[in-house]
């Protein structure tokens, strides 16, 4: 019984005693800096970064890029490796591809450590992706960003570009392996990405196997089943492989082909410009980590999603700082539509007809603009006196017709138009002499349905060997869209066709006051209009003149 007592109380006294020494070494110790481990200078790769050298070689990313990373996460361990040591081990592994164990020899840790400290930094990065999601007061700069990048000002409602693309992968095993080949038969992970006239990523979705189609994953994301982004009013841009919808996402697609008339082959082509903008973030993305998007992943299909989700959050890093890499080509990935429901495939048909209308409207050109630069170096620069005429009572318009006197030695041609003829009907600009005589039909102001009006009630004495029809510009202002003055101008040249067998077309002058751009819409417009109705009119024939070609029809 002793004995025991006697052990017990040196067991008490030892314990008394190591409390002692613990406590006067924590004192000792209280206040000085704790360090796990020190940086090993002999690594080339870190002499290559403590050094000062280009981080690019060995990272993919630039030296200000990677301290806007370590600001953004803002880890302050105590102990471990350290935040600075973690980050380039993690950003290794995405620039090279390489395995853990190769990345464990090159910054001689233990292979265990490597593969916590990727699966944990992939883990903080990931959790940045809700900051770079686009607020209320970003929406108008991303909206003039589109419309910049669409030439058009119909797209500033626009809030995003979604697209998807391929990851490849090893293929999983098991039995629904063959799940995630592709139509271009390598197995693959859909990656489908928002982003902004920037290129930056503001949603991110993946994980679907490579053969599920992009509209069915677009109706099985977030973005699409909440409808938080984008919001009411504003719309995204996607290619063919989308419905076009507008609840509960809006979504604007280009028109299929083939195209029914210039205003929606011109809408696919300022839709064209903004949308490609997200095919040039997947680029630019895949050129930075071609390790990880051109080669196979040989990770986990599960952690698949959240590498390629913090190797956009990367890239928005980079686009934020300005480190900008040569970005590859990106392949055109546009699948072919799914079948699907006609009313939702309509529901958004009527904002894209909105859009349309917009894009083909005749807009007034900006007042700063100066146009007279483009023609001071020709003409009198004189106007000449505006004689009053009489109006027609057919269109209240002032109307003049001038019918020269017969000459057997002649061919009498007779022009067309608007004001553009009213100094040759008033004799102060002389017409050439030679083996012809002119005559002047001038109504001016009048628009392409006005001067059909005047042409098939007009009362000539003769009938002229060709009749010269000066396509009218008043229909610059007067129509609604490019495609009614076609109409209205086929009308004209209908009628005009009709009553005289020999008809030619002339350009309108350019406009002082409209944008030259519309103008040329206009022109182009007229040439189809001229072409087309050239084959109908077997009985007559029709020229399209412009500059010093010549177009027969």
């Amino acid at each position: 019984m002793e004995m025991e007592m006697m052990r017990e109380h040196r067991r008490q006294a030892a314990r008394r005693r190591r409390r002692f020494i613990c406590r006067h070494l924590c004192h000792q110790r209280r206040g000085m800096a704790r360090h796990y481990c020190a940086i090993n200078a002999t690594v080339p790769v870190l002499q290559r970064y403590y050094g000062g050298e280009d981080t690019r070689p060995d990272f993919r990313l630039g030296r200000d890029t990677m301290h806007q990373l370590m600001v953004a996460l803002k880890t302050d361990r105590r102990h471990g490796w350290g935040p600075t040591l973690e980050t380039l081990v993690f950003l290794f592994w995405l620039a090279t591809g390489s395995a853990y164990r190769v990345v464990s020899r090159v910054f001689g840790m233990p292979l265990p450590t490597v593969h916590r400290v990727v699966h944990r930094m992939v883990d903080e990065v990931v959790a940045m992706l809700p900051q770079f999601v686009c607020t209320q007061e970003e929406l108008q700069v991303v909206g003039d960003g589109f419309a910049r990048l669409a030439h058009h000002r119909a797209f500033a409602k626009a809030a995003g570009a979604v697209d998807g693309c391929h990851i490849r992968i090893k293929c999983p095993g098991g039995p629904d392996g063959h799940d995630y080949n592709n139509r271009k038969l390598f197995p693959s992970v859909v990656l489908q990405a928002v982003c902004d006239h920037q290129g930056r990523f503001m949603d991110i979705f993946v994980g679907y196997p490579g053969s599920v189609h992009d509209a069915r994953i677009l109706k099985n994301s977030p973005i699409y089943t909440r409808g938080t982004y984008p919001p009411p009013g504003y719309f995204l841009l996607a290619d063919g492989g989308y419905p076009c919808l507008q609840e509960p996402l809006a979504l604007i697609t280009p028109y299929k082909r083939p195209v029914r008339g210039m205003a929606e082959q011109r809408f696919n082509y300022h839709h064209s410009r903004g949308r490609t903008i997200i095919e040039r973030a997947f680029g630019m993305m895949k050129t930075r980590f071609r390790c990880i998007f051109l080669e196979a992943l040989e990770v986990h299909p599960v952690f698949v999603p959240k590498v390629v989700t913090a190797c956009g959050i990367l890239h928005n890093i980079c686009v934020g700082v300005g480190d900008e890499l040569e970005e590859a080509v990106e392949e055109d990935d546009n699948q072919p539509p799914l079948e699907r429901d006609g009313g939702e495939s309509r529901s958004g048909a009527a904002w894209r007809a909105a859009l349309t209308n917009d894009v083909s409207a005749l807009h007034e050109a900006p007042l700063d603009h100066d146009y007279f630069s483009q023609i001071r170096s020709s003409g009198t620069g004189y106007r000449h006196k505006v004689h009053e005429w009489l109006k027609s009572p057919l269109t209240g318009r002032q109307h003049k017709l001038v019918i020269p006197a017969e000459a057997p030695d002649k061919k009498f041609v007779l022009l067309v138009g608007d004001s553009h003829l009213r100094s040759i009907a008033d004799g102060i600009v002389k017409m050439p002499e030679g083996g012809l005589s002119f005559g002047v039909m001038s109504t001016p102001g009048a628009c392409a349905t006005e001067l059909r009006t005047e042409v098939m009630n007009a009362t000539l004495l003769r009938t002229p060997d060709a009749v010269c029809l000066i396509a009218p510009s008043n229909n610059l202002t007067t129509s609604k869209t490019i495609e009614e003055a076609g109409v209205d101008f086929n009308l004209l040249l209908r009628s005009v066709c009709s009553r005289w067998s020999k008809v030619f077309v002339f350009d309108f002058p350019p406009r002082l006051n409209i944008d030259i751009a519309w103008q040329d819409h206009m022109r182009q417009e007229f040439c189809h209009v001229a072409a087309r109705l050239g084959p109908l009119e077997r009985q007559s024939w029709c020229a399209h003149l412009c500059g010093d070609v010549v177009a027969y029809c």
